[in-house]
C-alpha cells in the first residue's frame, strides 16, 4: 500500500468514526491486513484495514465469524464497540485494544489462566444445548480442517499419505454426544485476552459451523500455549483439569470420548503449526506434523 493510499484510508477512518493518532501496529502471528492503533475520545482503539482482496476477505471472514459467534450465544466474546466499514478499495475493522493477549500475559503472570479458564467454563455453560446433532456437525468440520492443512503438507513433501487413512477412520458418531456448545476452532492463547474482567477473542476464522464441542478448542489452546510455545502450565493443571471434567459432564461425555476430542482439537493445532513453519522451518514442520498424526492415532484408537 502506497503512503498516498494509507494516508487517504485513514483520513476517510478518522472522519468517520472520530478516530485520531494512528499508528502502525506490529503484531506476532499472521495477518495480510493493515493494523494501526488509534485513539477514539479517551480510549486506544485498533483499526485493521484491507487493502486488497486477500486482505479484504480477512475483514470480511472476522466480521462473519463474530455474527456466527454471537448468534451461537458468544456475545460475550466479541470485542465491544466493533466498527466495520466496507468501500470498494478497502475494508476495515476498528475494536478496542485489548492490551496482552494469553500467551503474553502467561509468561510473567500464569495465574491469568485461572481466570481464562473459569470464564470458558462459564462459556460452556451459557451455550449449552442438549439433544442435538451439532456436535457431530462440530467434529466433522475440525477433520475437513485437518485434512485441509495435511494435504498442503503432503504437497510439500512434508508427511506421507498416512494422515488420510487415520482421517478415515476417524468417525465422528464414535467421539460425538447429543449435547453441544459453541465450538471456536482458532482457540489459541494469542487470539484470547482477558479484558474488563472478561474473555475477548480476535480473528475468527471461516467455519462452516461455530457449534460443535468445546474440548477440541481447549485442546488447541493446551497444545498451542504448553508444547509449541513450551510455557508452563504446572500451577494450573488442577484447574485445567477441573475445566475438562465440567464441560465434558455437560457434553455427557465419558472419559474416552473425552480423551479423543482433545486429541482432535491437538492434531488440528499441530498440522496448523506445521503448516505455518513449511517455508521457515521444515524440521519443525515436520516434528509438528508427526506431533498432529500421534494425536489423530489416540482420536481412532
Amino acid at each position: 500500500m502506497s503512503e498516498s493510499t494509507q494516508n487517504r484510508i485513514l483520513e476517510h477512518l478518522a472522519k468517520k468514526f472520530s478516530l485520531y493518532d494512528f499508528e502502525p501496529l506490529a503484531i506476532q502471528g499472521h495477518t495480510t491486513t493493515k493494523l494501526y492503533l488509534c485513539r477514539k475520545g479517551k480510549q486506544q482503539m485498533v483499526a485493521k484495514i484491507g487493502v486488497d482482496k486477500e486482505s479484504m476477505n480477512e475483514v470480511s471472514n472476522n466480521v462473519n465469524g463474530y455474527a456466527m459467534i454471537s448468534r451461537e450465544g458468544g456475545r460475550a466474546l466479541v470485542p465491544d464497540r466493533l466498527m466495520v466499514l466496507k468501500e470498494k478499495q478497502f475494508s476495515a475493522l476498528v475494536m478496542p485494544y485489548l492490551g496482552k493477549n494469553i500467551t503474553q500475559c502467561a509468561r510473567d503472570n500464569p495465574a491469568v489462566l485461572d481466570t481464562f479458564f473459569d470464564k470458558l467454563q462459564s462459556l460452556a455453560e451459557k451455550t449449552l444445548v442438549k439433544n442435538t446433532d451439532e456436535q457431530y456437525a462440530g467434529i466433522v468440520e475440525i477433520a475437513s480442517q485437518i485434512k485441509k492443512w495435511y494435504g498442503v503438507l503432503e504437497q510439500n513433501s512434508v508427511i506421507d499419505t498416512r494422515y488420510r487413512d487415520l482421517l478415515t477412520r476417524l468417525k465422528p458418531e464414535d467421539i460425538a454426544s447429543r449435547n453441544s456448545t459453541i465450538m471456536v476452532l482458532d482457540s489459541t492463547p494469542d487470539n484470547f485476552f482477558v479484558h474488563n474482567d472478561s474473555i475477548k477473542f480476535i480473528d475468527p476464522w471461516p467455519q462452516s459451523t461455530y457449534r460443535g464441542t468445546m474440548l477440541p478448542c481447549i485442546g488447541i489452546f493446551t497444545a498451542l500455549l504448553a508444547d509449541v510455545y513450551q510455557i508452563p502450565m504446572a500451577a494450573q493443571a488442577q484447574h485445567l483439569n477441573d475445566l475438562v471434567g465440567k464441560v465434558a459432564k455437560l457434553l455427557d461425555l465419558g472419559e474416552d470420548k473425552t480423551r479423543r476430542q482433545l486429541a482432535l482439537g491437538r492434531a488440528l493445532q499441530f498440522s496448523l503449526s506445521s503448516f505455518v513453519r513449511i517455508n521457515t522451518d521444515k524440521s519443525k514442520s515436520a516434528y509438528y506434523a508427526k506431533l498432529g498424526l500421534s494425536e489423530l492415532e489416540t482420536v481412532v484408537s
